[in-house]
């Protein structure tokens, strides 16, 4: 695993081991000088070509893309030439001054640093006995000869140990925060295309349980005009009564007002009979322009509407008034359309617990499981998919109980708080 210090973090580590070497590499001729000693001259001369060669080969490496900013984890051979040519040069002032061997520091922590862990060790190992070898061999021996080399390279080992061990530690913890962050910024997208989606389809809803079902009508009572003359003013002024409420839920819509038209001022039992009658009408409407009116033979295709409510004082959350309101008006629709019912009641009751409605018509049914496929399979079949989503949106229940020939009973119900009924004041 690499591990790195950031360049602000590493730059003046870097500058103050390249000046803590320069000062240590500088004492040995300072002191040759101050001592007068014979060799001073070839004590300066080596130290600094080996300065030079430090400075040189550490801008080598960095040049030839060895990271100084982050401990080795493979050999590179230029770290390795770099390593024997400073140290051969230095262990000529060894030889020379008692005090080259303070070095030993900045050598053991390169050797670490540009080498990975084991080989590093092997070559910390061998220049701390090459130190100590040519005290012994070029100087007076004293306990620090060997004392001082060893306690060198015992403090560089654990400082390398323990500085790659926090690096490590920093470069799980920064892996980690990246990894959180990225799933962060994964569940915050996965949120918003979600949010997309149902705002997708509520505007699918809304479009179709208004506009959608008003330009039918609309282009039912327009044909009615057209086919009958002497009936057309009727028919237009259904046909703008139509697109007047059309209108106005498509402005409702528009400016994201929560309430459909017919609830804005109204109770939603007031809008539900503003539903049932514009049904009736449709219904009539339809009716007479029906090919099978006025056979004594034909189904009567005239629809009577009826509505109960029974909510009992109650007020209703206002989504659960408009989701109710919009899936009355689809199915009220769906009976004119294609149900051929005589007789239509819509049932409204609430409870502490839930709310309930009920439009159940004696019509032709359908087959219920194959509308619902064909809703699944096609974009045509927007009511049963809508509908459903509508009240999945709020916890509640969808039932339709139907076969064909044997009519329609839709049924809705949604949960209720114990705070969100109460009197009406």
């Amino acid at each position: 695993m690499t591990v790195a210090l950031s360049r602000s973090a590493s730059r003046p580590l870097e500058l103050s081991i390249l000046a803590g070497a320069l000062a240590l590499m500088a004492l040995p001729s300072a002191l040759a000088f101050a001592e007068a000693d014979p060799g001073r001259t070839r004590i300066l001369t080596f130290s600094l070509l080996s300065a030079a060669q430090l400075l040189i080969g550490s801008y080598w490496l960095s040049r030839s893309g060895v990271s100084l900013l982050s401990p080795a984890t493979r050999i590179n051979w230029r770290v390795v030439l770099h390593l024997i040519v400073f140290s051969s040069l230095w262990a000529v002032v060894i030889a020379d001054s008692p005090y080259a061997s303070y070095l030993l520091f900045v050598l053991v922590l390169k050797s670490y640093w540009l080498l990975p862990p084991l080989p590093g060790f092997i070559a910390a190992t061998l220049l701390t006995a090459g130190t100590i070898g040519g005290e012994l061999m070029h100087h007076s021996w004293s306990p620090f000869t060997v004392l001082g080399p060893l306690i060198a390279f015992a403090i560089i080992s654990v400082f390398s140990a323990l500085l790659r061990s926090l690096l490590a530690a920093n470069n799980a913890k920064s892996r980690a925060l990246a990894e959180l962050t990225a799933a962060r910024e994964q569940l915050a997208e996965t949120e918003r295309r979600a949010g997309v989606l149902a705002e997708r389809s509520r505007i699918a809803a809304e479009l179709h349980d208004t506009v959608a079902q008003s330009l039918s009508s609309i282009q039912l009572f327009l044909q009615m005009a057209a086919n009958k003359p002497e009936s057309s003013a009727k028919h237009i002024e259904l046909a703008r009564a139509a697109a007047a409420h059309s209108l106005a839920e498509t402005r409702s819509f528009i400016t994201e007002l929560k309430a459909p038209a017919d609830l804005r001022g109204n109770s939603l039992p007031t809008a539900l009979r503003q539903v049932v009658d514009r049904a009736a009408q449709h219904s009539i409407a339809r009716a007479a322009e029906s090919p099978a009116a006025g056979s004594p033979t034909a189904k009567p295709v005239t629809t009577a509407f009826s509505l109960r409510c029974e909510l009992g004082g109650s007020t209703l959350p206002l989504a659960h008034e408009t989701t109710l309101l919009r899936i009355c008006q689809a199915s009220i629709e769906n009976v004119v359309q294609h149900a051929g019912a005589a007789h239509c009641e819509v049932r409204l009751s609430a409870s502490d617990n839930e709310v309930r409605l009920e439009i159940d018509d004696d019509g032709v049914g359908f087959d219920y499981d194959q509308q619902l496929v064909s809703a699944v399979q096609s974009d045509s079949g927007w009511g049963l998919k809508l509908l459903a989503d509508r009240v999945q949106i709020l916890g509640g229940n969808l039932a339709v109980v139907t076969e064909p020939g044997a009519g329609c009973l839709t049924s809705v119900t949604l949960p209720l708080k114990n705070n969100q009924t109460g009197e009406t004041p």
